[in-house]
């Protein structure tokens, strides 16, 4: 047990003998090594990142498109099945615009150099993070301050078309409505002329009918019986010539039919409200910038320090290496020669 024991305390001290004697070398393919990570690290053209962070827009920030669905001023809904906006459905659509390609590029032709496809959104936290609702949009470049700038550039320019989408929508909506109240006040008035045009054709015909009867007088005159069981009983030509010539006077000489036409009147407040409808943009607000994008002090690479360290460290075990590879060929040279000997 002795001697196995002597024989590795034999071996340690030969590889100290060893790097000991090779410690120059060490030492100068450490320095070099070291030298290298430095020069890398301090000649390689930075990298910087720049971020900024969102949240959801409040129900205030979207009230006034709210307030468009809702009414038109007098409590008129735009359509029947209206839905309201919710601060989730306008930032899912804000965040679905900030990753569109057609945008990116739209912004890349107007903004010029930048290069919008180094941009990344995700959610801060990760995909696990209870907080689904906190987003950063990131970019890395070379200018930090041309970066930041495009960042802030590009974050305007989406929320920009996303607002003006969803105005275009509720206002394409009024539209609609408008064109609907249009159609229906025109149809009321189509029929409220045939109507009127129907019922001097019956008040003509009981008046020939009086006339031939020689009836001139209202025969229920002072009774209690309306004018609609009157005309319902078909015995309108009782109310005699008289009274059948003056009401159908009084139809052909009628200027408009609209304040006897039901319903005439709520659809002309439906679309007086509605046609008042108007937007103002600068009163909605598709997201929260929580933090602009900044111009950022450090590069994200390179890391110098860890270059250094690292170069260090592979310089020291490269110098290793080549202390027992040169003692390696000595002892192969030595034993040559002995054995040519």
């Amino acid at each position: 047990m002795s001697t196995g024991m002597d024989d590795d305390e034999i071996d340690l001290l030969d590889l100290w003998r060893v790097l000991v004697a090779g410690k120059w070398i060490v030492l100068g393919v450490t320095l070099c090594c070291v030298l290298a990570g430095v020069g890398y690290a301090f000649l390689v053209t930075p990298v910087f990142q720049v971020q900024t962070y969102f949240l959801p827009p409040t129900i205030k920030d979207i009230a006034e498109l709210n307030r468009a669905v809702d009414m038109g001023g007098d409590g008129v809904p735009l359509t029947d099945n209206s839905t309201r906006y919710t601060p989730e459905y306008v930032y899912d659509f804000f965040l679905r615009n900030l990753r569109s390609r057609d945008l990116r590029q739209s912004f890349a032709e107007k903004a010029g150099p930048l290069n919008v496809g180094e941009l990344h959104l995700e959610k801060v936290g990760g995909k696990r993070s209870k907080d689904k609702a906190f987003y950063v949009l990131s970019c890395t470049s070379h200018d930090p301050e041309k970066a930041a700038q495009g960042v802030n550039g590009f974050v305007a320019h989406v929320m920009e078309h996303t607002r003006q989408t969803l105005i275009g929508d509720v206002l394409s909506m009024r539209n609609d409505r408008i064109t609907f109240l249009k159609n229906s006040i025109a149809a009321k008035r189509k029929y409220g002329k045939e109507k009127r045009e129907d019922q001097i054709a019956r008040l003509n015909e009981s008046l020939e009918i009086a006339r031939a009867l020689h009836i001139t007088e209202d025969k229920f005159s002072g009774s209690n019986i309306s004018s609609a069981a009157i005309y319902d009983l078909g015995v309108a030509y009782l109310r005699g010539t008289k009274a059948l010539e003056a009401e159908i006077a009084a139809l052909q000489n009628r200027k408009t039919d609209d304040p006897f036409i039901e319903g005439l009147r709520e659809l002309q407040e439906q679309l007086d409200a509605v046609s008042k409808i108007a937007i103002r943009p600068d009163n909605v607000r598709v997201a929260q910038v929580d933090q602009p994008a900044l111009v950022p002090s450090k590069p994200i690479k390179p890391k110098k320090q860890l270059i250094v360290a690292l170069s260090g460290v592979g310089g020291l075990f490269l110098g290793f290496f080549a202390v027992f590879f040169l003692n390696f060929l000595k002892k192969a040279k030595g034993e040559g020669e002995s054995a040519a000997a």
